[in-house]
Protein backbone atom coordinates (compact mmCIF):
# COMPACT_ATOMS: atom_id res chain seq x y z
CA UNK A 1 0.00 0.00 0.00
CA UNK A 2 1.56 3.12 -0.80
CA UNK A 3 1.56 6.39 1.50
CA UNK A 4 -0.98 7.99 -0.50
CA UNK A 5 -3.01 5.30 0.86
CA UNK A 6 -2.21 5.52 4.31
CA UNK A 7 -2.72 9.14 4.96
CA UNK A 8 -5.72 11.12 4.55
CA UNK A 9 -7.74 12.20 1.54
CA UNK A 10 -10.12 15.28 1.12
CA UNK A 11 -12.55 14.68 -1.26
CA UNK A 12 -15.51 16.66 -1.95
CA UNK A 13 -19.10 14.86 -2.32
CA UNK A 14 -18.59 15.06 -6.63
CA UNK A 15 -15.06 13.03 -6.49
CA UNK A 16 -16.55 10.43 -4.42
CA UNK A 17 -19.92 10.38 -7.01
CA UNK A 18 -17.81 10.51 -10.20
CA UNK A 19 -15.42 8.11 -8.67
CA UNK A 20 -17.97 5.35 -7.59
CA UNK A 21 -20.04 5.85 -10.80
CA UNK A 22 -17.02 4.83 -12.82
CA UNK A 23 -16.62 1.79 -11.14
CA UNK A 24 -20.05 1.08 -11.52
CA UNK A 25 -19.66 1.49 -15.13
CA UNK A 26 -16.64 -0.64 -15.19
CA UNK A 27 -19.20 -3.62 -13.63
CA UNK A 28 -22.15 -2.43 -16.43
CA UNK A 29 -20.21 -2.18 -19.54
CA UNK A 30 -19.19 -6.43 -19.14
CA UNK A 31 -23.06 -6.87 -19.35
CA UNK A 32 -24.24 -4.08 -21.75
CA UNK A 33 -21.88 -4.35 -24.89
CA UNK A 34 -22.01 -8.05 -24.40
CA UNK A 35 -25.91 -7.90 -25.21
CA UNK A 36 -25.64 -6.69 -29.03
CA UNK A 37 -23.05 -9.73 -29.41
CA UNK A 38 -25.39 -12.66 -28.78
CA UNK A 39 -26.22 -13.40 -32.74
CA UNK A 40 -22.55 -13.28 -33.54
CA UNK A 41 -21.65 -15.46 -30.43
CA UNK A 42 -24.67 -17.92 -31.89
CA UNK A 43 -23.34 -17.96 -35.06
CA UNK A 44 -19.38 -18.49 -34.32
CA UNK A 45 -19.87 -21.65 -32.04
CA UNK A 46 -23.32 -22.91 -34.56
CA UNK A 47 -25.75 -22.47 -31.88
CA UNK A 48 -29.52 -22.22 -33.37
CA UNK A 49 -30.64 -18.56 -34.11
CA UNK A 50 -33.20 -19.08 -30.95
CA UNK A 51 -30.92 -21.18 -29.01
CA UNK A 52 -31.37 -19.54 -25.29
CA UNK A 53 -27.69 -21.00 -23.79
CA UNK A 54 -26.01 -17.89 -25.31
CA UNK A 55 -28.17 -15.89 -22.16
CA UNK A 56 -25.42 -18.16 -20.38
CA UNK A 57 -22.61 -15.06 -21.17
CA UNK A 58 -24.76 -12.91 -19.06
CA UNK A 59 -25.56 -15.48 -16.00
CA UNK A 60 -21.56 -16.91 -15.52
CA UNK A 61 -20.64 -13.31 -15.27
CA UNK A 62 -23.28 -12.55 -12.65
CA UNK A 63 -22.15 -15.95 -10.66
CA UNK A 64 -19.02 -14.82 -10.52
CA UNK A 65 -19.45 -10.94 -9.36
CA UNK A 66 -21.57 -12.86 -6.54
CA UNK A 67 -18.94 -15.21 -5.23
CA UNK A 68 -16.43 -12.88 -5.64
CA UNK A 69 -18.22 -10.27 -3.40
CA UNK A 70 -17.85 -12.71 -0.55
CA UNK A 71 -14.17 -12.45 -0.77
CA UNK A 72 -13.32 -8.57 -1.86
CA UNK A 73 -15.00 -7.11 0.99
CA UNK A 74 -13.54 -9.18 3.77
CA UNK A 75 -10.40 -9.02 2.77
CA UNK A 76 -10.73 -5.05 2.55
CA UNK A 77 -11.88 -4.87 6.31
CA UNK A 78 -8.66 -6.46 6.91
CA UNK A 79 -5.95 -4.89 4.22
CA UNK A 80 -8.49 -1.31 2.89
CA UNK A 81 -10.48 -0.67 -0.13
CA UNK A 82 -7.52 0.38 -2.66
CA UNK A 83 -5.58 -2.59 -2.98
CA UNK A 84 -8.21 -4.92 -2.58
CA UNK A 85 -10.14 -3.23 -5.71
CA UNK A 86 -6.70 -2.82 -7.74
CA UNK A 87 -6.40 -6.82 -7.62
CA UNK A 88 -9.68 -7.46 -8.84
CA UNK A 89 -9.23 -5.16 -11.32
CA UNK A 90 -6.47 -7.31 -12.83
CA UNK A 91 -8.42 -10.42 -12.71
CA UNK A 92 -11.30 -8.39 -14.62
CA UNK A 93 -8.30 -8.21 -16.97
CA UNK A 94 -7.38 -11.56 -17.22
CA UNK A 95 -11.21 -12.50 -17.54
CA UNK A 96 -12.30 -10.09 -19.81
CA UNK A 97 -9.00 -11.20 -22.26
CA UNK A 98 -9.85 -14.83 -21.53
CA UNK A 99 -13.47 -14.19 -23.16
CA UNK A 100 -11.90 -12.03 -26.26
CA UNK A 101 -9.62 -15.18 -27.17
CA UNK A 102 -12.51 -18.13 -25.97
CA UNK A 103 -12.17 -20.88 -29.19
CA UNK A 104 -15.34 -22.28 -27.96
CA UNK A 105 -18.29 -21.41 -25.90
CA UNK A 106 -17.24 -23.45 -22.58
CA UNK A 107 -13.94 -21.47 -22.67
CA UNK A 108 -16.10 -18.27 -23.36
CA UNK A 109 -18.60 -18.95 -19.91
CA UNK A 110 -15.41 -19.77 -17.66
CA UNK A 111 -13.65 -16.89 -18.98
CA UNK A 112 -16.93 -14.86 -18.21
CA UNK A 113 -16.82 -16.58 -14.59
CA UNK A 114 -13.40 -15.19 -13.94
CA UNK A 115 -14.44 -12.22 -15.35
CA UNK A 116 -17.51 -12.02 -12.92
CA UNK A 117 -15.46 -12.45 -10.24
CA UNK A 118 -12.60 -9.20 -10.77
CA UNK A 119 -15.88 -7.39 -11.40
CA UNK A 120 -17.42 -8.27 -7.95
CA UNK A 121 -14.63 -6.17 -6.51
CA UNK A 122 -15.57 -2.25 -7.81
CA UNK A 123 -19.27 -3.66 -7.67
CA UNK A 124 -18.90 -5.01 -3.91
CA UNK A 125 -16.92 -2.31 -2.64
CA UNK A 126 -18.99 0.53 -3.42
CA UNK A 127 -21.04 0.11 -1.02
CA UNK A 128 -18.28 -0.13 1.80
CA UNK A 129 -16.27 2.87 0.43
CA UNK A 130 -19.95 4.91 1.06
CA UNK A 131 -20.23 3.66 4.18
CA UNK A 132 -16.49 4.60 5.15
CA UNK A 133 -17.44 8.15 3.77
CA UNK A 134 -21.52 8.74 4.48
CA UNK A 135 -24.31 7.14 6.88
CA UNK A 136 -28.27 7.10 6.74
CA UNK A 137 -30.13 9.61 3.72
CA UNK A 138 -26.65 10.80 2.48
CA UNK A 139 -25.53 7.77 2.43
CA UNK A 140 -28.61 6.88 0.03
CA UNK A 141 -28.88 9.99 -1.89
CA UNK A 142 -25.19 9.32 -2.55
CA UNK A 143 -25.59 6.00 -3.87
CA UNK A 144 -28.77 7.44 -6.12
CA UNK A 145 -26.69 9.80 -7.75
CA UNK A 146 -24.40 7.34 -8.15
CA UNK A 147 -27.00 4.55 -10.21
CA UNK A 148 -27.78 7.30 -11.79
CA UNK A 149 -25.02 8.11 -13.47
CA UNK A 150 -23.93 4.77 -13.97
CA UNK A 151 -27.17 4.09 -15.73
CA UNK A 152 -26.06 5.42 -18.59
CA UNK A 153 -24.09 2.46 -19.05
CA UNK A 154 -27.79 0.76 -20.64
CA UNK A 155 -27.78 3.67 -22.84
CA UNK A 156 -24.13 3.84 -24.06
CA UNK A 157 -23.57 0.47 -23.43
CA UNK A 158 -25.18 -0.80 -26.60
CA UNK A 159 -24.44 1.54 -28.64
CA UNK A 160 -21.02 0.79 -27.98
CA UNK A 161 -21.13 -2.98 -28.29
CA UNK A 162 -22.79 -2.31 -31.80
CA UNK A 163 -20.17 -0.54 -33.05
CA UNK A 164 -17.86 -3.02 -31.68
CA UNK A 165 -19.10 -5.91 -33.36
CA UNK A 166 -19.47 -4.08 -36.79
CA UNK A 167 -15.62 -3.07 -36.33
CA UNK A 168 -14.74 -6.30 -35.02
CA UNK A 169 -17.07 -9.21 -34.17
CA UNK A 170 -18.04 -9.91 -30.67
CA UNK A 171 -14.41 -10.76 -29.36
CA UNK A 172 -14.11 -7.23 -30.15
CA UNK A 173 -17.32 -6.32 -27.95
CA UNK A 174 -15.50 -8.60 -25.07
CA UNK A 175 -11.94 -6.81 -25.47
CA UNK A 176 -13.80 -3.50 -24.88
CA UNK A 177 -14.36 -3.15 -21.47
CA UNK A 178 -11.39 -4.46 -20.50
CA UNK A 179 -9.60 -0.66 -21.60
CA UNK A 180 -11.39 0.51 -18.35
CA UNK A 181 -9.24 -1.31 -15.98
CA UNK A 182 -6.07 1.41 -16.93
CA UNK A 183 -8.56 3.85 -16.07
CA UNK A 184 -9.52 2.28 -12.83
CA UNK A 185 -6.20 1.43 -11.92
CA UNK A 186 -4.50 5.03 -12.15
CA UNK A 187 -7.76 6.77 -10.44
CA UNK A 188 -7.85 4.54 -7.56
CA UNK A 189 -4.28 5.69 -6.95
CA UNK A 190 -5.48 9.46 -6.84
CA UNK A 191 -8.55 8.44 -5.04
CA UNK A 192 -6.70 6.78 -2.34
CA UNK A 193 -7.98 4.84 1.12
CA UNK A 194 -11.05 5.16 2.99
CA UNK A 195 -11.03 2.69 5.45
CA UNK A 196 -9.02 3.72 8.41
CA UNK A 197 -6.71 2.12 10.53
CA UNK A 198 -8.18 2.01 13.43
CA UNK A 199 -11.31 0.06 12.24
CA UNK A 200 -9.40 -2.38 10.18
CA UNK A 201 -10.51 -5.63 11.50
CA UNK A 202 -7.92 -9.13 11.15
CA UNK A 203 -8.21 -11.53 8.35
CA UNK A 204 -8.86 -14.28 11.08
CA UNK A 205 -11.57 -16.91 11.27
CA UNK A 206 -12.82 -16.24 14.45
CA UNK A 207 -13.34 -12.68 13.90
CA UNK A 208 -15.00 -13.21 10.60
CA UNK A 209 -17.91 -15.63 12.01
CA UNK A 210 -18.55 -13.19 14.52
CA UNK A 211 -19.35 -10.89 11.68
CA UNK A 212 -21.07 -12.89 10.04
CA UNK A 213 -23.16 -14.00 12.86
CA UNK A 214 -24.20 -10.45 13.27
CA UNK A 215 -24.92 -9.89 10.30
CA UNK A 216 -27.70 -13.08 9.76
CA UNK A 217 -29.07 -12.28 13.24
CA UNK A 218 -30.34 -8.96 11.89
CA UNK A 219 -33.16 -8.55 10.87
CA UNK A 220 -32.78 -5.29 9.05
CA UNK A 221 -29.85 -6.66 7.23
CA UNK A 222 -31.31 -9.92 5.99
CA UNK A 223 -34.61 -8.54 5.43
CA UNK A 224 -33.29 -6.00 2.49
CA UNK A 225 -30.64 -8.69 1.40
CA UNK A 226 -33.55 -10.61 0.38
CA UNK A 227 -35.62 -7.76 -0.69
CA UNK A 228 -32.55 -6.74 -2.78
CA UNK A 229 -32.12 -10.62 -4.18
CA UNK A 230 -36.09 -10.78 -5.46
CA UNK A 231 -36.05 -7.54 -7.31
CA UNK A 232 -32.81 -7.91 -8.98
CA UNK A 233 -33.74 -11.70 -10.07
CA UNK A 234 -36.72 -10.18 -12.37
CA UNK A 235 -33.98 -7.21 -13.60
CA UNK A 236 -31.85 -9.72 -14.00
CA UNK A 237 -34.38 -11.70 -16.12
CA UNK A 238 -34.60 -8.82 -18.30
CA UNK A 239 -30.77 -8.35 -18.76
CA UNK A 240 -30.74 -11.81 -20.29
CA UNK A 241 -33.46 -12.18 -22.06
CA UNK A 242 -34.75 -8.74 -23.37
CA UNK A 243 -32.06 -9.12 -26.32
CA UNK A 244 -34.12 -12.43 -27.38
CA UNK A 245 -37.54 -11.05 -26.37
CA UNK A 246 -36.51 -8.11 -28.45
CA UNK A 247 -35.86 -10.66 -31.43
CA UNK A 248 -38.05 -13.23 -31.31
CA UNK A 249 -40.78 -12.08 -29.98
CA UNK A 250 -41.60 -8.95 -31.66
CA UNK A 251 -39.29 -9.09 -34.35
CA UNK A 252 -37.32 -5.85 -33.70
CA UNK A 253 -33.50 -7.03 -33.60
CA UNK A 254 -32.68 -3.48 -35.41
CA UNK A 255 -33.86 -1.44 -32.15
CA UNK A 256 -32.70 -2.90 -29.40
CA UNK A 257 -30.70 -0.60 -28.44
CA UNK A 258 -33.00 2.05 -28.60
CA UNK A 259 -35.41 0.00 -26.52
CA UNK A 260 -32.25 -0.79 -24.07
CA UNK A 261 -31.45 2.83 -23.91
CA UNK A 262 -34.94 3.93 -23.13
CA UNK A 263 -35.29 1.42 -20.77
CA UNK A 264 -31.42 3.09 -19.15
CA UNK A 265 -32.69 6.66 -19.68
CA UNK A 266 -36.43 6.01 -17.60
CA UNK A 267 -33.93 4.29 -14.77
CA UNK A 268 -31.84 6.99 -14.70
CA UNK A 269 -34.50 9.52 -14.72
CA UNK A 270 -35.89 7.86 -11.78
CA UNK A 271 -32.72 7.77 -9.71
CA UNK A 272 -31.33 11.47 -10.31
CA UNK A 273 -35.31 12.59 -9.35
CA UNK A 274 -35.26 10.17 -6.38
CA UNK A 275 -31.61 11.52 -5.13
CA UNK A 276 -32.72 15.00 -4.68
CA UNK A 277 -35.83 13.92 -2.72
CA UNK A 278 -34.22 11.40 -0.43
CA UNK A 279 -33.32 13.15 2.20
CA UNK A 280 -35.99 15.23 2.50
CA UNK A 281 -38.97 12.48 2.75
CA UNK A 282 -36.07 10.28 3.76
CA UNK A 283 -35.27 6.75 3.14
CA UNK A 284 -37.93 4.47 4.63
CA UNK A 285 -40.65 6.28 2.23
CA UNK A 286 -38.82 6.62 -0.84
CA UNK A 287 -38.58 3.37 -0.51
CA UNK A 288 -42.15 2.37 0.10
CA UNK A 289 -43.45 4.91 -2.63
CA UNK A 290 -40.88 2.70 -5.48
CA UNK A 291 -42.34 -0.52 -3.92
CA UNK A 292 -46.39 0.80 -4.41
CA UNK A 293 -45.39 1.83 -8.07
CA UNK A 294 -43.48 -1.32 -8.68
CA UNK A 295 -46.54 -3.81 -7.71
CA UNK A 296 -49.06 -1.50 -9.55
CA UNK A 297 -46.58 -1.73 -12.89
CA UNK A 298 -46.48 -5.29 -12.27
CA UNK A 299 -50.34 -5.75 -12.21
CA UNK A 300 -51.08 -3.50 -15.23
CA UNK A 301 -48.09 -5.50 -17.33
CA UNK A 302 -49.99 -9.12 -15.67
CA UNK A 303 -53.52 -8.24 -17.01
CA UNK A 304 -52.54 -6.84 -20.36
CA UNK A 305 -49.95 -9.85 -20.72
CA UNK A 306 -52.65 -12.23 -20.04
CA UNK A 307 -55.69 -10.56 -22.12
CA UNK A 308 -53.14 -10.39 -25.16
CA UNK A 309 -51.83 -14.24 -25.05
CA UNK A 310 -48.41 -13.51 -24.22
CA UNK A 311 -47.69 -10.33 -26.27
CA UNK A 312 -48.40 -7.24 -24.70
CA UNK A 313 -48.13 -4.29 -27.55
CA UNK A 314 -43.91 -3.84 -27.38
CA UNK A 315 -44.04 -0.02 -25.85
CA UNK A 316 -46.92 -0.88 -23.36
CA UNK A 317 -44.63 -3.78 -22.36
CA UNK A 318 -41.66 -1.85 -22.49
CA UNK A 319 -43.33 1.29 -20.73
CA UNK A 320 -44.12 -1.33 -17.58
CA UNK A 321 -40.67 -3.43 -17.66
CA UNK A 322 -39.19 0.53 -17.78
CA UNK A 323 -41.02 1.42 -14.50
CA UNK A 324 -40.45 -1.92 -12.69
CA UNK A 325 -36.78 -1.26 -13.69
CA UNK A 326 -36.45 2.21 -12.49
CA UNK A 327 -38.27 1.51 -9.58
CA UNK A 328 -36.14 -1.56 -8.28
CA UNK A 329 -32.83 0.65 -9.07
CA UNK A 330 -34.50 3.06 -6.41
CA UNK A 331 -35.20 0.91 -4.03
CA UNK A 332 -32.04 -0.92 -4.52
CA UNK A 333 -29.87 1.93 -3.41
CA UNK A 334 -32.03 2.64 -0.38
CA UNK A 335 -32.35 -0.85 0.22
CA UNK A 336 -28.57 -1.27 0.40
CA UNK A 337 -28.16 2.05 3.00
CA UNK A 338 -30.44 0.32 5.06
CA UNK A 339 -29.46 -2.65 5.79
CA UNK A 340 -25.69 -1.80 6.23
CA UNK A 341 -26.87 0.66 8.51
CA UNK A 342 -26.25 -0.92 11.53
CA UNK A 343 -23.21 -2.46 10.14
CA UNK A 344 -20.90 0.73 10.43
CA UNK A 345 -18.04 -1.38 11.77
CA UNK A 346 -17.94 -4.28 9.56
CA UNK A 347 -18.89 -2.53 6.33
CA UNK A 348 -16.92 -4.51 3.91
CA UNK A 349 -17.99 -7.64 5.35
CA UNK A 350 -21.59 -6.74 5.51
CA UNK A 351 -21.46 -5.62 2.04
CA UNK A 352 -19.61 -8.43 1.39
CA UNK A 353 -22.29 -10.39 2.26
CA UNK A 354 -25.42 -8.94 1.23
CA UNK A 355 -23.62 -8.38 -2.48
CA UNK A 356 -23.11 -12.05 -2.39
CA UNK A 357 -26.20 -13.08 -1.14
CA UNK A 358 -28.48 -10.75 -3.62
CA UNK A 359 -26.17 -11.21 -6.74
CA UNK A 360 -25.87 -15.07 -6.36
CA UNK A 361 -29.66 -15.78 -5.22
CA UNK A 362 -30.92 -13.36 -8.37
CA UNK A 363 -28.92 -14.93 -10.78
CA UNK A 364 -29.99 -17.98 -10.22
CA UNK A 365 -34.24 -16.49 -10.10
CA UNK A 366 -33.45 -14.74 -12.98
CA UNK A 367 -31.53 -17.75 -14.97
CA UNK A 368 -34.79 -20.21 -14.09
CA UNK A 369 -36.97 -17.14 -15.61
CA UNK A 370 -34.88 -16.78 -18.89
CA UNK A 371 -34.77 -20.74 -19.63
CA UNK A 372 -38.80 -20.25 -19.47
CA UNK A 373 -39.21 -17.56 -22.17
CA UNK A 374 -39.74 -18.70 -25.74
CA UNK A 375 -41.92 -17.23 -27.96
CA UNK A 376 -44.36 -14.82 -25.26
CA UNK A 377 -43.00 -12.46 -22.52
CA UNK A 378 -45.61 -14.43 -19.96
CA UNK A 379 -42.64 -15.68 -17.49
CA UNK A 380 -41.03 -12.69 -17.37
CA UNK A 381 -44.39 -10.83 -16.44
CA UNK A 382 -45.03 -13.34 -13.85
CA UNK A 383 -41.42 -13.37 -12.20
CA UNK A 384 -41.43 -9.47 -12.02
CA UNK A 385 -44.99 -9.74 -10.35
CA UNK A 386 -44.31 -12.51 -8.06
CA UNK A 387 -40.73 -11.70 -7.05
CA UNK A 388 -42.25 -7.99 -6.61
CA UNK A 389 -44.80 -9.57 -4.18
CA UNK A 390 -42.63 -11.35 -2.26
CA UNK A 391 -40.04 -8.35 -2.00
CA UNK A 392 -42.79 -6.08 -0.82
CA UNK A 393 -43.26 -8.59 2.29
CA UNK A 394 -39.57 -8.87 2.81
CA UNK A 395 -39.63 -4.78 3.07
CA UNK A 396 -42.30 -4.91 6.22
CA UNK A 397 -40.68 -7.69 7.70
CA UNK A 398 -37.42 -6.42 7.74
CA UNK A 399 -39.19 -2.87 8.80
CA UNK A 400 -41.03 -4.12 12.13
CA UNK A 401 -37.40 -5.01 13.30
CA UNK A 402 -36.81 -1.14 13.35
CA UNK A 403 -40.19 -0.04 14.54
CA UNK A 404 -39.38 -0.13 18.17
CA UNK A 405 -35.93 2.22 17.92
CA UNK A 406 -38.49 4.52 15.66
CA UNK A 407 -40.38 4.81 18.26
Amino acid sequence: MTSGDRQPVERSERAVISYLAFLSVVMAFSVDTALPAFDEIRSSFDLDPTDSSVSLVITTYLLGLGLGQLVYGVVSDRFGRAPVLRGGLLVYAVGALGSTLAPSLVTLLVSRFIWGLGAAAPGGLRPAIARDLYSGDRMARVMSVVMAVFLMAPIVGPVVGELLVELGGWRAAMAGPGLLVVIGLVWSFKFGETLAPERRRPLQLRPIGRAVREIVRSRVTVGYALMLTVLFGAFFSFLGSSQPIIDNVYDRSEQFALFFGVNGAVMGLALWRSSRSIERIGTATMLSLCMSVFLVAATVQLTVTTLSSGRPNVWLWLATIATMNAATMVISTSAMSLALEPMQHIAGTAASVVGAVSMLGSAVLGSVIDSRIDTTVTPMTVGYAVLGLVAALLMIWARSARAPADQ
